[in-house]
């Protein structure tokens, strides 16, 4: 769900296999997580973001964008987090 408050899941296909980038981004452009960075076979996959940054700390509510890269492909889509 979007919002979600206090995890969402993002689901994504690969048509090949490769390897996928899934980070997530504040509003200033900065990383602070990443999800997956990793082979990965072609078919449905998801992965489950806590809303907290690498160091376990939970972000505060606002606008984050989640950035899916895998071979040429890249899509990114905005989350809003709700505290």
């Amino acid at each position: 769900p979007n919002p979600f408050n206090p995890e969402t899941t993002i689901c994504y296909q690969l048509y090949k296999s490769g390897r996928v980038n899934i980070c997530i981004y504040n509003m200033m452009g900065q990383p602070v997580r990443v999800l997956e960075n990793r082979v990965q076979r072609a078919g449905f996959h998801e992965v489950h973001w806590d809303g907290r940054d690498s160091d376990g700390t939970i972000l505060s509510g606002g606008v984050y964008f989640c950035r899916i890269t895998a071979g040429d492909m890249m899509q990114s889509i905005k989350l809003n987090i709700i505290r």
